[in-house]
């Protein structure tokens, strides 16, 4: 019998203290600066946060995508997304291709990306197009990450799909303007971030407080010693545009679009923190994305208590951090199983031809 257990239990032992790096709340020596000032931007929740919640209809948009690598050495991308939310209501779509297999792995994971990302800003701004006014809609993941991976890669691009990325941004100019315009809270909710943005803008950004580079999430898994509160929230602009996606700043789309508050929170002891996007407008401030960079907000002027209210009201528990997105991720999810046994066989159907077997199932057959 292979000793796989043994050999890991002495790997672990030899490399503990290498790999408890990123989950002991204990700072190495560079890393104290950076703990002082997560602390103090980590913040109370309100008190009577969960108190005379809101009843206020809320939605929420998510999608899911798979991609099979075919014996001819095509891709099968398939797609879907879902909306569901007060008074019953149910949007769906659902996108299918098949890519060449001369296009790079990368493109192929970036264009079904996008497939994804296209359905399901499409089905938010049909959902918003119905919803009352002073609703909230949820979408999953971090709103502001989304639209700097919006700049096109010609050279990659298969033609079909080149103007994907314009697409999906018209698609978000549209939902920003009609949100607006009919006061919808669009929340966007991110179980995780790689990104070291917030704690960078706390400081004064003219002398280093750290000489490694963590991630917001760690900082704070790790730093507010597992207390309910919320971080100082940030607005961003520019600052995610750079290199070739600094090319989307000359867009009139990407011009007038809000400016993005973000933060992290958690609702209750021991929960893990999740990062909250949402246009400016939102929280009173008026500035769009090209009149400002990025930077800490003041609390004071710019209050979070009721965004939290809102966020308090579909809290579902520690395993659940949003009950309404929740609720969608489990039916909009395509499993390994459906997409085998179900979906192949309906392309099949269709098409009225055997698509060529699945290489990662095929191998083992």
């Amino acid at each position: 019998m292979p000793a796989f257990l043994r050999k890991l239990v002495e790997n672990v032992e030899k490399r503990s203290d290498c790999l408890r790096a990123t989950l002991e709340q204990e700072a190495t020596l560079q890393e104290e600066s950076l703990k002082s000032l997560v602390e103090r931007n980590w913040h109370s929740l309100p008190e009577g946060l969960f108190q005379e919640l809101p009843n206020t209809p809320a939605f929420a948009v998510d999608g899911s995508v798979r991609v099979a690598g075919l014996a001819n050495g095509a891709f099968l991308v398939v797609t879907q997304a879902l909306c569901l939310g007060h008074g019953d209501l149910i949007l769906d779509d659902v996108d299918v291709d098949i890519l060449r297999g001369s296009l790079h792995c990368r493109t192929v994971q970036r264009f079904a990306e996008l497939m994804q990302q296209y359905l399901e800003v499409n089905l938010a701004l049909k959902c918003a197009e119905r919803i009352p006014p002073s609703s909230i809609l949820y979408l999953d993941g971090a709103l502001y990450g989304q639209i700097p991976q919006l700049y096109p890669l010609a050279i990659e691009s298969p033609d079909k799909h080149a103007d994907l990325p314009a697409k999906i941004l018209s698609a978000y100019s549209r939902l920003f303007e009609h949100c607006r315009a009919n006061d919808v809270y669009l929340l966007s909710i991110a179980k995780t971030s790689h990104e070291s943005v917030h704690w960078r803008l706390w400081t004064d950004m003219t002398t280093p407080i750290s000489l490694v580079e963590l991630p917001d999430a760690e900082a704070i898994y790790r730093w507010t010693s597992a207390h309910s509160g919320f971080s100082t929230p940030v607005i961003l602009g520019t600052w995610g545009f750079v290199g070739g996606s600094r090319r989307l700043l000359a867009d009139p789309r990407v011009q007038e679009a809000p400016a993005i508050v973000s933060f992290f929170v958690r609702m209750k002891e021991y929960d893990d923190p999740f990062r909250v996007d949402l246009p400016a407008w939102c929280m009173g401030d008026n500035r769009r994305l090209i009149d400002v960079e990025g930077e800490a907000m003041d609390i004071r002027e710019c209050d979070p208590t009721p965004i939290l209210r809102f966020l308090a009201s579909d809290y579902g528990g520690s395993t659940v951090y949003n009950a309404l997105l929740h609720s969608v991720d489990q039916e909009v999810r395509l499993t390994h199983a459906d997409f085998r046994d179900v979906y192949l066989k309906v392309i099949e159907g269709v098409l009225g031809h055997d698509l060529p077997p699945d290489r990662s199932v095929r191998r083992f057959l």
